[in-house]
């Protein structure tokens, strides 16, 4: 509807003002993150689109131009948690986001955290800003995503979480691995422990060689239990 007349419609007038309403009302938004303030929790974010306004070129036709929308600044950034734990990210500039409006004034609440009256009558104003980290791009889709776990990754270094097991990895070793191989050193020390065997002397030249250590049981007993601890990492570690 880019050409202005003079006979509108009593739904040209409706379409108009619908269209009216829609680019005045802020929902959600596309955005990346600018800076973030660890202290406060708040971001600055760009929306990565442009706004699409039009003008009256002086014959009555509106012509299309672009305009950027301001810069989000001082936006409360979502922060996982509950119950007194929270889970946290290194959020930095260059992260999209997506950018949620507040349908009232957060002033008041976001400074004290009380409920109490708002500070002024805005609805559904850009200035009423929260951003959401972690919407992405195909530029920026996470690599070989993981669709056995519930994972926590950040560079090589893994977490992961499966309905039975625990996966902690980097890109060279697992943690079960280390602690398997752990595990089987100390095994093959006990073993050679508990063969210890001297050449007696007494007072001359060597006699005779002992038996095993008195002790040997017990040292084959460490080496039971170790490989009954290697089974339970097994099972819990991946």
């Amino acid at each position: 509807m880019n050409i202005v007349t003079n006979n509108l419609t009593i739904a040209d007038l409706l379409m108009f003002f619908k269209k009216e309403l829609f680019l005045s009302l802020n929902c959600h938004h596309i955005g990346t993150i600018q800076e973030f303030d660890p202290t406060d929790q708040t971001c600055r974010a760009t929306i990565n689109y442009k706004k699409t306004l039009y003008k009256d070129n002086g014959s009555g036709i509106r012509e299309v131009y672009y305009e950027d929308y301001p810069v989000l600044v001082d936006a409360p950034a979502i922060i996982l948690s509950g119950g007194g734990a929270n889970l946290t990210f290194p959020i930095a500039p260059g992260d999209e986001c997506l950018c949620i409006f507040n349908d009232r004034d957060i002033d008041n609440w976001f400074a004290s955290g009380q409920t109490m009256e708002n500070e002024t009558g805005r609805m559904h104003s850009f200035t009423d800003g929260i951003v959401l980290v972690g919407l992405r791009s195909l530029a920026k889709k996470i690599g070989s995503y993981d669709t056995n776990h519930a994972q926590l990754a950040w560079g090589n270094a893994k977490l992961g979480v499966s309905e039975t097991k625990v996966l902690v990895s980097n890109s060279i070793d697992t943690l079960n691995g280390l602690l398997q191989d752990l595990i089987t050193q100390i095994k093959t020390l006990s073993e050679q422990c508990s063969q210890i065997k001297v050449t007696a002397v007494s007072g001359g030249p060597p006699t005779s060689m002992s038996g095993p250590p008195s002790n040997a049981s017990d040292i084959a007993a460490v080496g039971t239990e170790l490989s009954s601890i290697a089974g339970k990492l097994s099972a819990l570690l991946e």
